[in-house]
């Protein structure tokens, strides 16, 4: 018998309607093969790779750019230190903006408060914030805004966003309380000088030739370690001014999530910023119980002692040249019209304490500081003699009832200021 196998003949039958059907389960709408694209090696190959992140960069910078231009603050009162660099969150000068936009109108003149902890409200709480006091004292013709931080210059960060508002043509006051002797450098210092590298790159300033040269000077002066740390930050603000990645994480962080530890949100680290409250304060200690502090005291003590000769009370001028040198070339000469510089003062109770050389450093230095602001092109008012004990939380900070003195003081140099601006 034969082994040879026969091969089937090939069937020229139409498959059955069950074999059809089985045949179409990939097939998705209109015909289009899901599965086969699911599983199609080439759509992870390297173009379509890097054509998917370019698309994703592009698609989050318009999403950074477009929210940079909301406020996303709701209502915003201070930079809090769940809203600050003390929690490693860097608000750009962009949301800034977006915050003054939000909560201004054209026929408004914009109040910005920046500089120290003391225009923050350090020791006031957000319901007796003296910038707030400022807003009522000022009326429905004024919009106040606290720009200021704890540890920042006069002429920082609040700052930028106030020349970036003037550059707009917008009508523009600038507040800021410094102690004396205390300038800062045009492009800011190591925390809160991000602030202006971002403003620059982004065209929100504008374009003097005594700040650049003394930035270049202070650029030229760096060692190797800081030199390379400025570089980075310059580069980092020339991408974000096209990519905007800072505006979009800023955003995702406070209202979404965050995704850095730092010593303040150690036990919720992933929460969104937006869901922390603002600190508060507790009621001061009595006031014979407030300054006891050898640190302030000392402190005090060593504060003046760079601007006069050894052991006396005759100023070194070479150093008051310098400061007033710094001050002439801080800012723009145009906008120095535009700002008041309240020059601080230290608490009654330690300065009764100090030697007579001492106390009369103190108020030389207080006056000359106030002096050389004004002859710089300023507005410039001194708080010397006008607080007593009962208004300082400590050697430099306010409660509530000096808050209210620094409010009135300032109102008034303010609605001086707006009337000879014709504002």
């Amino acid at each position: 018998m034969s082994n040879t196998v026969v091969a089937p003949k090939p069937s020229t039958k139409s498959p059955s309607p069950q074999v059809k059907e089985k045949a179409s389960a990939k097939i998705g709408f209109q015909g289009f093969d899901i599965y086969g694209w699911l599983v199609d090696p080439k759509r992870f190959a390297p173009p379509a790779f890097f054509i998917g992140i370019a698309l994703a960069f592009v698609l989050c910078s318009l999403a950074g750019r477009a929210i940079s231009k909301h406020n996303i603050y709701g209502n915003f009162s201070r930079f809090h230190d769940y809203i600050n660099p003390a929690s490693l969150y860097y608000p750009t000068i962009s949301q800034m903006l977006a915050i003054v936009e939000s909560k201004s109108k054209p026929e408004q003149t914009i109040v910005i408060v920046g500089g120290n902890s003391v225009a923050f409200g350090l020791g006031q709480n957000e319901d007796q914030l003296w910038s707030k006091r400022l807003q009522n004292i000022l009326g429905a013709k004024y919009a106040v805004f606290n720009f200021a931080n704890p540890s920042s210059e006069p002429f920082e960060w609040g700052y930028w966003a106030a020349e970036a508002l003037l550059k707009k043509h917008r009508k523009v006051l600038y507040v800021t309380i410094t102690m004396p002797g205390t300038i800062g450098k045009p492009e800011g210092e190591e925390i809160y000088g991000y602030g202006f590298w971002d403003a620059k790159e982004k065209h929100l300033l504008v374009k003097d030739t005594l700040r650049n040269a003394c930035i270049d000077a202070d650029l030229k002066a760096l060692n190797e370690q800081d030199r390379i740390k400025m570089t980075e930050l310059q580069l980092r603000s020339k991408l974000d001014s096209v990519l905007y990645f800072e505006d979009l994480w800023t955003a995702v962080s406070y209202s979404n999530f965050f995704t850095v530890w730092t010593n303040l949100t150690s036990n919720t680290m992933l929460l969104a910023h937006k869901d922390y409250a603002e600190p508060r304060w507790t009621s001061p200690p009595p006031v014979e119980e407030r300054f006891k502090s050898d640190r302030d005291y000392n402190s005090i003590r060593s504060y003046t002692r760079s601007y006069f000769e050894y052991q006396t009370c005759k100023p070194r001028e070479a150093v008051w040249y310098k400061v007033l040198s710094d001050m002439c070339t801080l800012i723009p000469h145009q906008f120095k019209k535009n700002c008041l510089v309240v020059v601080s003062t230290h608490t009654p109770a330690y300065i009764d304490r100090l030697t007579a050389i001492e106390k009369n450093r103190e108020t030389i230095t207080t006056q000359r500081s106030k002096e050389s602001w004004i002859n710089a092109g300023y507005h410039s008012i001194s708080l010397d003699g006008k607080l007593e004990n009962e208004d300082f939380l400590d050697a430099r900070h306010l409660v509530e009832s000096g808050g209210e003195k620094v409010a009135a003081l300032v109102a008034k140099e303010v609605q001086a200021i707006n009337s000879d601006l014709k504002y």
